[in-house]
């Protein structure tokens, strides 16, 4: 596997995986959609070093939760407003939970 030297790389690397793109990025964050649509944020700064954002990266996807993201997130008006039940909008997070899980295990399987 190539290793990723910076992070441009890093964000390349990610669009290349299924689904997942980066809707947002500057000097100091980048943020990810996952396939189902949840999002994570990515922060760095610019004085840390790429092997600190890596590890930063795949530890904000393995803490992805998607019981926490749906208490953060759901409210009747939610639901109706987007045409999902409860119970359809947390499998969408679980999907995107483990969509992260094995992106952060690709990843780490890259840095050793």
């Amino acid at each position: 596997m190539k290793k990723i030297t910076d992070i441009e790389e890093l964000k390349e690397w990610i669009t290349n995986h299924s689904n997942f793109m980066i809707i947002e990025s500057d000097t100091d964050r980048f943020v990810i959609q996952c396939p189902c649509d949840a999002s994570v944020t990515i922060e760095f700064s610019k004085n840390d070093d790429i092997m600190k954002i890596l590890l930063n990266t795949i530890a904000c996807f393995e803490e992805f939760s998607a019981d926490e993201k749906f208490d953060d997130w759901w409210s009747p008006a939610f639901g109706k407003n987007n045409g999902f039940t409860q119970s359809e909008f947390l499998r969408m997070l679980m999907s995107d939970e483990q969509a992260l899980r094995e992106l952060a295990k690709e990843l780490r399987e890259i840095i050793t």
